[in-house]
């Protein structure tokens, strides 16, 4: 779904590339039906996970820059003693954001029929709770997370 896309931005980047202070700043025009603009910074950003409120903590107090974590259900560390659930986004979030962070929820795992229900729980949430992005794969869980904005 998405490959095209991509494809396209590598050919057209020479074309459509404009540089100004410490971000670079690309426009994209896919035959006047869609419009892309993209910021990339210069600044290569820190991600690190957090699978447990020690490592988040933890994570902060290294100076990185986002954090990303599962929850139980969709997380591929599904053996890991203290898993986050939903109940834990709001709290995440505000912790993220206090220490100037971003946070990214990673459902990283095939969602099947059965889990449908679940995983549109889970991103319903995480519209709600503050959290910046969900990390997926999927293209059931990317086509929901479009569809709520």
């Amino acid at each position: 779904m998405f490959q095209p896309i991509l494809a396209e931005i590598y050919f057209n980047i020479d074309k459509h590339y404009h540089h100004f202070n410490d971000k670079s700043t690309m426009y994209i025009d896919f035959s006047n039906k869609k419009r892309i603009v993209a910021t990339i910074m210069k600044k290569i950003e820190l991600l690190a996970p957090a699978g447990s409120y020690e490592s988040l903590r933890a994570a902060i107090n290294s100076g990185c820059d986002a954090i990303y974590f599962g929850i139980a259900g969709f997380n591929m560390r599904a053996n890991s003693a203290k898993r986050f659930t939903l109940d834990d986004l709001k709290e995440i979030a505000t912790i993220c954001n206090e220490n100037e962070i971003k946070c990214y929820l990673a459902l990283n795992t095939l969602i099947y029929d059965a889990n449908i229900s679940q995983m549109r729980e889970a991103i319903d949430a995480v519209k709600e709770s503050g959290v910046d992005a969900i990390i997926t794969f999927d293209t059931t869980a990317i086509g929901y997370a479009r569809e709520k904005g």
